[in-house]
């Protein structure tokens, strides 16, 4: 789909006031100013409402929020490290449920230690299965002896990682991992 310029400051308010976006919008709007979009990706990720992806209103080959948001992420680690580092570090605290395999697969990539105390902060008051057993995952990618022993303890004292379907699979990870 080709976008003309007449449209630009349009799509651009799209995205700033109204918080919609697609990857075809976002690749050309990034192209015309990447700065811009830098800034605005950051701004639309530190964000806890989520976005709107219009991606199924206007494209054939539509890709789900999730993967837009991990597109603008890597997009954002990858020109602006430190910025991107800052909100990986406030997604880990208020992402749902849905954007956290996503987010975790980012932590495990760049093995981030700074991840570290957030997750585990995370982690400390966790009840859903989908979001705790993906942070235990990533914690044990860092392999560190510190980190795993304040995971165990956590499991500990927070009854909800030992419940349930979620809590035996914490446990099948935990001896994976030589942990139990």
């Amino acid at each position: 789909q080709q976008t003309d310029s007449i449209y630009e400051p349009l799509l651009w308010r799209f995205w700033e006031q109204e918080h919609f976006l697609s990857y075809t919008v976002f690749r050309h709007l990034y192209q015309r100013n990447a700065e811009r979009a830098l800034d605005l990706i950051a701004e639309t990720l530190q964000k806890q409402e989520d976005f709107q992806n219009c991606d199924h209103y206007f494209e054939e080959d539509a890709i789900s929020k999730t993967e837009l948001q991990a597109i603008l992420l890597d997009t954002l680690l990858q020109r602006k490290p430190k910025l991107g580092a800052m909100v990986v570090q406030s997604k880990i605290l208020y992402a749902n449920v849905h954007q956290y395999p996503a987010l975790m697969a980012l932590v495990i990539r760049t093995q981030d230690p700074n991840t570290i105390p957030r997750l585990l902060q995370r982690f400390q008051t966790e009840a859903n299965p989908n979001v705790y057993l993906e942070i235990a995952k990533a914690l044990l990618t860092f392999k560190d002896a510190a980190t795993n022993a304040e995971l165990l303890r956590i499991r500990r004292e927070n009854p909800a990682l030992r419940k349930g379907w979620g809590g035996g699979a914490l446990e099948k990870i935990l001896e994976e991992n030589r942990l139990l």
